[in-house]
């Protein structure tokens, strides 16, 4: 790995290194979704979404299109097993995580 390509691996690893922006990620993976529904289903402001969109947009992280007025965003597929590995291991380490500590004595 070349000066350039550890860059861009440090850039996208930081882009992804946030948890509004992995739960927008987790939710472009299954469909596309307005600007708005997903502002909605996280519970950020637009303004917030919005930015959190343009960093990814700008890694080409994600695919955006325009339907009227609306615009949509997917996830790019070069990105997308990438991702879906990546909340896998997470969910198999919060589960094994889960399951290695004493239940709760009431």
């Amino acid at each position: 790995m070349n000066a350039c390509q550890a860059a861009r691996a440090a850039n996208l690893l930081s882009i992804v290194a946030n948890q509004s922006r992995l739960q927008m990620i987790k939710i472009m993976l299954k469909n596309d979704v307005s600007v708005g529904e997903l502002a909605n289903m996280t519970g950020l402001s637009s303004s917030a979404t919005s930015q959190h969109l343009s960093l990814m947009k700008n890694m080409n992280i994600l695919v955006q299109r325009r339907q009227n007025t609306t615009q949509y965003c997917s996830i790019n597929l070069l990105f997308a097993d990438f991702f879906l590995r990546l909340i896998l291991v997470t969910e198999l380490q919060a589960a094994v995580f889960d399951a290695s500590q004493p239940a709760a004595v009431p």
